[in-house]
């Protein structure tokens, strides 16, 4: 069972508007979207969101003083969740995780062990430095970067880093400051004590992944860092910085697009990734394109636009499915591209037998995240 509450010190709601707030497109007053923005419809969905969650949604509000919103969900825990794939080797990694506190360091661990990363835990800097030693010792690997939290007792972060810095055996080991303490000059500070990334807890699952590919590659995008790796300087790297894991290097894509300029806009996206993908103008030559390849190499995945001349993208994909693209590409992976942003079009995509929905203006990071679920590693041939 899962329970939030949302409080606020708003304007309130007076009390014979409470009853009809969930109904679609009610406002308690059609006044409050010209001074305070649209209210209303974002209701509706949410419990329509709620009690397909088999959950509820309900307000309790003092007008003039503010509103309080509860939801109650009753969940199962998912097995389905979609993972990060890093886009460095991360197979030969070691990492440790130092954090005086069990459920942080359980939180980091599970992270890095989802992207197959070996990981080892202490508990207190005394058992971190006891670590390191015993493998420069053995002679043995030392860790290739260490997570450190700061505020430990004993010896926190910054301490057990400045000893680490100050020996001269664990030189190549990277380090990264963890913190729940936001301070303007820390990056600074930790960057002089020897640290090669800052982050402040909790930190984001695309940062930690960023981070890693920053520090691990001990590069050019390493160097230029100043003072050192920040959620602020991983934000500011190309937009498109997102190269496509190594594996999907070798799969072929079919763009099916009638506009010249969102063709060379969506095979610019693809180009960024590092990889390439063929053009049909229509439905008529996706499915000449598609015949052809079968004498060839076959596509691993289309990105089929739904409004075009001649033959659009819904009946492209019917005509697909029905094997008259040939019977090896009747279930092939089609991601709809569509513009239009009305209720259903979605629904209309997988009714017509797309495999799943993409609109339009496409987002860089939701095309790699599409190609990345639907183009598992055996495609390459």
């Amino acid at each position: 069972m899962f329970h939030c509450s949302i409080e606020d010190s708003g304007i309130g709601i007076p009390i014979h508007k409470v009853k009809n707030l969930f109904d679609a497109f009610t406002q308690a007053d059609t006044s409050t979207t010209r001074k305070y923005g649209g209210t209303g419809l974002g209701l509706s969905i949410s419990k329509k969101l709620c009690e397909l969650m088999n959950g509820s949604i309900k307000v309790t509000s003092n007008e003039g003083k503010g509103s309080q919103f509860e939801i109650t969900l009753l969940l199962q825990l998912s097995d389905e969740a979609q993972q990060v794939i890093p886009h460095v080797n991360v197979d030969a990694l070691s990492i440790l995780i130092v954090d005086d506190n069990k459920t942080n360091r359980l939180v980091l661990k599970g992270q890095m062990q989802h992207w197959g990363i070996k990981t080892t835990e202490a508990d207190s800097a005394k058992q971190a430095l006891n670590l390191c030693q015993n493998l420069i010792k053995n002679n043995n690997k030392l860790f290739d970067i260490a997570f450190l939290d700061m505020q430990m007792p004993e010896m926190d972060g910054a301490q057990l880093g400045k000893l680490i810095r100050e020996n001269s055996s664990f030189d190549k080991m990277k380090m990264v400051m963890m913190t729940s303490i936001l301070q303007d000059k820390a990056p600074q500070y930790f960057a002089d004590l020897g640290f090669n990334a800052y982050f402040t807890k909790p930190a984001t699952t695309s940062d930690l992944f960023d981070a890693l590919n920053v520090v691990a590659d001990n590069g050019e995008v390493l160097s230029r860092a100043s003072p050192l790796v920040t959620s602020e300087y991983l934000n500011s790297l190309a937009k498109y910085n997102n190269m496509a894991p190594l594996w999907l290097k070798d799969c072929r894509i079919l763009l099916v697009e009638d506009n010249y300029v969102n063709q060379q806009v969506a095979l610019g996206i693809i180009e960024e990734f590092g990889l390439t993908a063929d053009i049909a103008g229509n439905g008529l030559e996706a499915i000449e394109a598609l015949t052809f390849s079968l004498q060839d190499r076959h596509y691993d995945l289309i990105l089929m636009d739904c409004q075009m001349p001649e033959m659009d993208g819904y009946e492209a994909t019917r005509q697909i499915r029905l094997g008259n693209a040939g019977e090896d590409n009747k279930d092939i992976v089609i991601v709809a591209m569509t513009a239009n942003a009305m209720v259903g079009d979605r629904e209309k995509c997988l009714e017509t037998g797309m495999t799943d929905y993409l609109s339009k203006p496409v987002e860089p990071e939701l095309l790699l995240g599409k190609l990345i679920q639907w183009l598992p590693k055996n495609t390459l041939k």
